[in-house]
Formats: C-alpha cells, sequence, structure tokens
C-alpha cells in the first residue's frame, strides 16, 4: 500500500546557494491515483512541438498513449486504443511533419502502424499489417515514412503519407510468405535504398517509393550485405567476395557498387556494429567471432585502415566527437572495458585512462559533450560509479565530483541540461536520490534537491537528456505516495 502524505513533505528543498535558482520538482500529474498501485510507470516514447508522447497506466484502461506538456492541464490520455482494461502498449517509430508514428496493439493482435497529433481525433490506425522492428526513415522530399511491416504476403517494403488511404506495400520483391525482411532502410541519392532477398539470395536494392521504380541494385551470393552508410556522395556497405568480407562503396548504380577494401575472412562472420562520421572521414567498427577492430575510411582503398584491435564485442562508437577525437569503450585482454580516444591514426589510438587497474572492467561509458568536454560515468574502485568529464587527453580526465564519497556507486542519471548547466540525478551512502546541477567543474556541481525517503528517480528514457519541455526537465521518480509518475525539474 502506497503511504498517502503530502506531496511538499516527500521532495524537501535543500535551498543551498548555487548559480542555478533553486527550484523543488513538482508533480505533473498523478494518473494512476489508486493507493495500492505502484504508480502509472510512466515509458517515454518521445517529443514533438513541445509534447512528451508516453505509455501509461492509470489503472482502468490499461497501457495506453497519453501526451504532456509538463503541466497537470496539458497531461491527459490522448487514446484507449485497446478499450477498457486490456493495454494497447504503444511503442515509439518517429516524430515527423505528419505527425508521431508509433506502433500499437489491439486485443492482443500484433502491433500495427498508428498516428498521433497530440489529439483524439487525430490518432488512429494506418494499417492492420504487423509492423516490424526496423529502423523507418522519412523522406522530407515525398512526405513518406518508410517502414516494414509483415501480412499475408509477407515482410516487405511498406510507405505512409500519415493517412490510411497512403498507407500501402511499396511491392511484394519476395513471393515467399516467410522470406527475410527487408532491412537496413537508408535514403540516398533522392531514393531509398535497403538491403532483400527477393529468393535468389541477399542483395541491395533501391526505389522510388513505386513498385515500378522498385528495382534490384546488385546481389551478394548466399551471405548477402549489411549495415549501409552515407558517407558524403557515396553509400558504404559490407558484403563477402570469394573468401573474405570486404567493405563495398556504391554511387546507387549496378556499374557503381564495388568492393573497395577486404576487412577479414569470411568465415569470421563479421559484422559492422557502431560508426561515426567526423569531417572527411568515416570510422566504423567490425565484430568477428575472434576480435573486433576499429576502422577509419576516406572513401577510398589507401585511405581505408585498421586503428586497432579489441576483445570479441567490446567496442562500439558513440553518436559524437569532440572535433576530431572520438571517444569510446573498448576492451583487451590485459585491461578489461575501458576508456579509448583516437584521433583516426593508428598512432593516435590509445587508451585515454585505465579507471580499474588489471583486467577488471571500469565501465566507463560516454553520454554526450558538455562544454567541449564529453561527459563519461565510470567506475573506479576508490570511487565507485560517479561522472567523469575528459578533453580527450588523460591529463584532462577528471572525475566531476565524487557523490557518494569512497568505494560506493552515485550511479549518476543524466536528466538534461538546463540554463547552460548539466543536470543529473545521483545518491549518496545513506541518503536518499538528490538532483545535481554542473557547469562542468566540481567546484561548481552543487545539490539542487534531495527528494524524500524512499524516492527513487528513473531515467526518462534511452536519450533522458533530450526530454527538456518549455516548462522543464520532463522525468520519472517514484515516491511512497503516489508510486512512479511523471515530474518535471522547472525552468528558471
Amino acid at each position: 500500500m502506497r503511504t498517502m502524505i503530502p506531496a511538499l513533505l516527500a521532495s524537501t528543498l535543500l535551498g543551498l546557494a548555487a548559480p542555478t535558482a533553486a527550484q523543488a520538482p513538482y508533480l505533473v500529474k498523478d494518473i494512476n491515483p489508486d493507493p495500492e498501485s505502484v504508480g502509472s510507470i510512466p515509458d517515454f516514447l518521445g517529443v514533438s512541438e513541445g509534447v512528451a508522447f508516453l505509455g501509461a497506466d492509470d489503472g482502468t484502461s490499461g497501457r495506453e498513449l497519453w501526451r504532456t506538456d509538463g503541466t497537470d492541464g496539458g497531461t491527459w490520455q490522448i487514446a484507449d486504443i485497446c478499450p477498457q482494461e486490456c493495454g494497447s502498449n504503444p511503442v515509439p517509430l518517429l516524430a515527423t511533419p505528419a505527425g508521431f508514428f508509433f506502433r500499437a496493439s489491439v486485443g492482443g493482435a500484433p502491433r500495427s502502424l498508428w498516428i498521433t497529433r497530440g489529439e483524439p481525433a487525430s490518432t488512429f490506425e494506418l494499417t492492420e499489417a504487423e509492423v516490424l522492428n526496423r529502423r523507418p526513415v522519412w523522406d522530407d522530399v515525398r512526405n513518406l515514412l518508410f517502414f516494414v511491416a509483415y501480412d499475408s504476403q509477407g515482410a516487405e517494403l511498406w510507405r505512409s503519407d500519415g493517412t490510411p488511404a497512403g498507407t500501402w506495400r511499396v511491392t511484394d520483391i519476395n513471393p515467399l510468405r516467410d522470406g527475410p525482411a527487408p532491412a537496413d532502410l537508408t535514403l540516398f541519392a533522392g531514393r531509398l535504398f535497403f538491403l532483400a532477398d527477393a529468393g535468389s539470395g541477399p542483395a541491395l536494392w533501391a526505389t522510388d517509393g513505386t513498385n515500378q521504380g522498385t528495382r534490384r541494385i546488385k546481389g551478394f551470393g548466399t551471405l548477402g550485405p549489411g549495415d549501409l552508410l552515407i558517407f558524403g556522395q557515396t553509400l558504404v556497405l559490407t558484403a563477402p567476395r570469394s573468401s573474405r568480407f570486404w567493405l563495398w562503396r556504391s554511387d546507387g548504380t549496378t556499374q557503381g557498387t564495388v568492393p573497395l577494401v577486404a576487412l577479414g575472412s569470411r568465415d569470421a562472420l563479421m559484422v559492422m556494429n557502431s560508426s561515426l562520421i567526423v569531417g572527411s572521414r568515416l570510422l566504423f567498427t567490425t565484430n568477428a567471432l575472434d576480435a573486433s577492430a576499429l576502422w577509419v575510411t576516406d572513401g577510398t582503398a589507401s585511405g581505408t585502415r585498421k586503428l586497432a584491435s579489441f576483445s570479441p564485442n567490446s567496442i562500439r562508437l558513440p553518436g559524437f566527437s569532440l572535433g576530431s577525437r572520438i571517444v569510446f569503450p573498448a576492451a583487451d585482454s590485459e585491461h578489461g572495458s575501458e576508456l579509448w580516444a583516437t584521433d583516426s591514426t593508428p598512432a593516435g589510438t590509445r587508451r585515454l585512462k585505465d579507471f580499474c587497474p588489471g583486467r577488471c572492467d571500469g565501465f566507463a561509458f560516454p553520454i554526450l559533450v558538455y562544454r567541449n568536454r564529453v561527459v563519461v560515468t565510470a567506475a573506479t574502485p576508490d570511487r565507485g560509479r560517479e561522472l567523469w568529464t575528459t578533453d580527450g587527453t588523460p591529463a584532462g580526465t577528471r572525475v566531476l565530483r565524487d557523490i557518494c564519497r569512497g568505494p560506493c556507486d552515485a550511479d549518476p542519471w543524466i536528466m538534461g541540461i538546463r540554463d547552460d548547466r548539466l543536470i543529473f540525478a545521483a545518491h549518496a551512502a545513506g541518503r536518499p536520490d538528490e538532483i545535481w546541477s554542473s557547469d562542468g567543474t566540481s567546484q561548481g556541481t552543487v545539490r539542487v534537491s534531495q527528494l524524500g525517503p524512499d524516492w527513487s528517480v528513473r531515467p526518462g528514457a534511452l536519450n533522458p537528456w533530450s526530454l527538456a519541455l518549455p516548462t522543464g526537465i520532463l522525468f520519472a521518480a517514484s515516491d511512497p505516495a503516489h508510486g512512479q509518475e511523471l515530474w518535471v525539474l522547472p525552468a528558471p
């Protein structure tokens, strides 16, 4: 049973003097007011035009689609897609100029394509076909969403302009109903490129969004291509050739799709698992059975080279760089998973800091760039898990502040950037969760608010710092009075 105590007592403002206004977070809405429940447990789906979309359970309708602008009056259930107590369990697809596309289930059926513009009248199903878990693409030129869905014809490429009449299958590429689904949807040179198998083996395909304008560009035998990437005026992909696994480049034509450089043995089952464009270079990582590797290419064979090798499944590039330098986590046999940096040269690819000396893991992970420094979470034996910042050099790598003093973990969660200050949640030994504000220095990192006993702050999304609304930073938190609900740290 939830303890019904006033929300004012559940959040105690410390009133510390700080360069940012000390304001207590406020409850946006008690979506599930049942005192016996654990709250609505909001699940953030995305943000569009100052409104956050979320899945939440009010205790009577099941988990359905909600919206909020960070105020009580601006928070409501958009639609009861699965009527009565069943939930449609919405899953995000993409926010576009046409509306917010998402997947939802009616009565336990597979998730189909829906759209909303934030009001009940603008929320409706676009097709009953099951939308598969493939990355969708929005075409700004044609004002179309391209996605992959499954119906009586199998898994195929679909398109939608945000209306039921404008939502349909582009073409039936594979006449075999149980054939592999199209993958790696990528806009390039005015067309949509993707990987598909028409029954004769995996191949690179392109379409203008019509059945007549869909054609096969190049096949690759029984073991197909993968990992389509746009790099300048070139489409890059990985695919086998003879006994080797190659990096290929394409200008969008059959004749212009050619092998660039061999990456490794075909038998190693190599895949590209992350990439990042920095200036005129593409950095990418490969993972094989025996090792992971970091590569760089300028789009030419002579400009493509391996920078370093690492333990299998141990390296992934972040989605950002620090100028010409990239900070990333990787592991080797001697040091475990630690923080590395590269300037795109073999000599400039080196371990940045060994947070946990020896073969143990420092679990260092770059989160975002703030004031020309990368903010990192990392664990050390003497400090536990804390926030660190780095300029990409060993000398410029330092702990932001040891919030949980000693070897205990602060377990920091980045909440957002407000008034040019980094806002995050953390906790110290023996204290409830707290909200902190930082200007990127240890002296300028101060506690803004200490939450009440038995509180727990939760990350707001896969990228929680992006959920900043005009009213403030939206996040989820649990307290004894309400369970897990929506809260806002107000803007100054």
